[in-house]
């Protein structure tokens, strides 16, 4: 049995939470190979019926609906509940259990099973969430407190699968006894044509949750700009998050309405489909751990304008993959979206490059081999079998 530990959250809206299922079947059938699979989370409802394959554990899950609520609203207290119960669930487990591997640090229980047990315990480090809650949140003391469980836990893991060359630095300097850099996969995508044809009307497009560490607001304020050069120009907002209304307060005080969009939070298929009708998808973060989003537009051939941040410049090069802005300003994020659409042979080539970059780097079988090695390697109960090419199989 393979277990995960990691987060579902049924208080998101349904087009949201039903995106996080399949991401959830994407990432987990692909180690069935090994075992059946369940899944740990500190969630308030059992999501087992709608994962193929996959057994779900809610481990804040209550028969009582009152102490579901109170879980669903205080995020502290879920976290705590959470923490408990799953210990207690692989313990109990503990014999069936061929291997743990936790998203992020989520919480104690897996470090303190594996190491009580012996099990074989990976961690999936996909993004510094210490860092965003200590510097981006300003919440020093609970920062304080991840980066301390981070440090623990990793010096007693038996691999850190990093998805950012960052976070391997991190990683090891934390005192990991093994890192492995596996970013994150996609499948492939065929690029659309034809986005430069309408030199009228450009559609820029930014994905991701509303939350101050994406800095949409700088973008909005870069947009505004740029909109007096291309007045016809829209801006697309795919997501969501506690920063809504205030940037669609700045929207309005900018006189933007009627061309900036906002349009929540859409299902996979359908941010596709408006990333591939854009003419660049902009990323003007903080800080980024291995960016997903940015891989589907390469796939896509759609032009990157990023700021050269961690994370960011792990996998875009300036000039060759993307655009970089190195500073946080309104005028030099609007000026690389200018050049971008003035500039279509620039575009072009960058997106090339960037096409086959990810390709070659971020397709599926070239992170399943990584994966498949690591836990050949590090689990005593498989050093010696030979698994069949299914691994790799779509």
């Amino acid at each position: 049995m393979i277990v995960f530990s990691c987060s579902l959250d049924s208080t998101l809206e349904q087009v949201k939470l039903q995106g996080s299922l399949r991401a959830v079947e994407e990432r987990y059938q692909l180690f069935n190979v090994f075992g059946p699979v369940v899944l740990l989370t500190q969630d308030t409802r059992d999501f087992s019926h709608e994962l193929s394959d996959i057994s779900h554990v809610p481990c804040a899950s209550s028969k009582f609906e009152t102490i579901r609520k109170i879980f669903s609203r205080f995020g502290p207290i879920r976290w705590s509940f959470f923490s408990i119960n799953s210990f207690f669930w692989l313990l109990r487990s503990r014999s069936r259990i061929s291997f743990i591997i936790s998203e992020h640090v989520d919480s104690p229980s897996p470090f303190l099973v594996s190491s009580i047990f012996k099990i074989p315990y990976f961690i999936h480090y996909h993004y510094d969430v210490a860092t965003q809650v200590s510097e981006v949140n300003k919440h020093k003391v609970e920062g304080f407190l991840l980066l301390f469980l981070d440090r623990l836990c990793f010096k007693n893991a038996t691999c850190v699968w990093a998805t950012a060359p960052n976070l391997v630095e991190k990683a090891e300097e934390a005192g990991a006894k093994k890192v492995t850099l596996i970013p994150n996969w996609v499948n492939f995508t065929e690029p659309s044509k034809g986005r430069f044809d309408n030199a009228d009307c450009h559609r820029i497009i930014f994905v991701g949750r509303l939350h101050p560490v994406k800095r949409v607001n700088l973008l909005i304020e870069a947009f505004s700009l740029l909109n007096k050069t291309f007045p016809n120009a829209r801006l697309l907002i795919v997501g969501d998050g506690d920063e809504r209304k205030n940037l669609e307060k700045l929207v309005k005080d900018l006189n933007l309405e009627g061309h900036v969009d906002f349009v929540g939070f859409q299902d996979h298929e359908k941010v596709l489909s408006l990333m591939s009708q854009s003419d660049m998808i902009v990323l003007p973060s903080v800080i980024e751990g291995n960016p997903r989003v940015l891989v589907e537009a390469m796939m896509l051939k759609v032009p990157v304008v990023a700021t050269n941040v961690r994370g960011i410049n792990d996998m875009v090069q300036h000039g060759e993959t993307g655009y970089l802005v190195s500073r946080a300003l309104p005028r030099d994020l609007a000026a690389a979206m200018n050049y971008i659409l003035v500039n279509k042979e620039y575009s072009r080539r960058i997106t090339e490059n960037a096409y086959r970059y990810a390709k070659d780097q971020f397709s599926k079988e070239q992170v399943l081999k990584k994966i498949r090695k690591d836990i050949l390697s590090s689990v005593p109960k498989f050093r010696t079998r030979s698994l069949s090419k299914d691994l790799f199989a779509d």
